[in-house]
């Protein structure tokens, strides 16, 4: 290993050691309530410093949103190849996006607040290299898997409808997400409040959609 690339090596090593505190305090604080002082206070960095490996704080928060990007596309690439071969539409991919939603819910949460508030659904892929640009590419590449898997319904006869593959998507990708958002949210004492476990309402919630779709 070269010098120049130990000295890159380092600086990587640094970076995601920030972004490590980082997303623990915004896991448990919030975004909206964590500042580049915050994250310094925790890194034990300088506020100066903390500028030499994120622009601000939103560079921080799209570091993290890919990273649960990334998760959420391999279980939905995942997702995919049962749907290849044979699996239904509805169950395999609400039984992907449950997944992440469980196992990762502060990704989740970070998925959800990105496409609300950051995502451009005016444009598709942007060509720009840079972490805002990653964001977006990947949003649009598992957008991408669900329509086609929609298309592949249409196509087949399994699914009869007047819209397109990529409106069905919207309707069908809305309909996943608000669950989601709403078992997560409210998945303290779930049972107890509501006499029925998570998996047994996302099963009654599938069944539901496939009568729909």
């Amino acid at each position: 290993m070269t010098k120049e690339e130990r000295r890159d090596r380092e600086r990587e090593l640094k970076r995601e050691m920030i972004l490590d505190t980082a997303e623990k305090l915004i896991f448990a604080e919030g975004f909206e309530q964590i500042n580049f002082n915050d994250i310094a206070a925790a890194s034990g960095y300088t506020r100066r410093s903390i500028y030499l490996y994120f622009k601000d704080r939103d560079d921080v928060f799209y570091h993290i949103v890919l990273r649960g990007q990334k998760l959420l596309l391999e279980y939905l690439k995942s997702a995919e190849e049962t749907h290849l071969s044979g699996g239904n539409t509805v169950d395999t991919f609400c039984d992907a996006i449950f997944k992440l939603a469980k196992e990762y819910p502060e990704y989740f949460e970070m998925i959800l607040l990105y496409e609300l508030r950051k995502h451009d659904y005016s444009i598709k892929y942007s060509d720009t290299d840079d972490i805002k640009s990653a964001c977006q590419n990947i949003s649009v590449d598992y957008g991408e898997i669900v329509t086609k898997a929609v298309g592949r319904d249409i196509e087949t006869g399994r699914l009869k409808s007047r819209l397109s593959a990529g409106q069905m998507m919207l309707v069908f990708w809305g309909q996943i997400f608000g669950f989601m958002q709403i078992i997560i949210q409210r998945s303290e004492n779930f049972s107890d409040i509501y006499g029925i476990e998570r998996e047994d309402l996302l099963l009654e919630f599938k069944n539901i959609i496939k009568k729909i779709f």
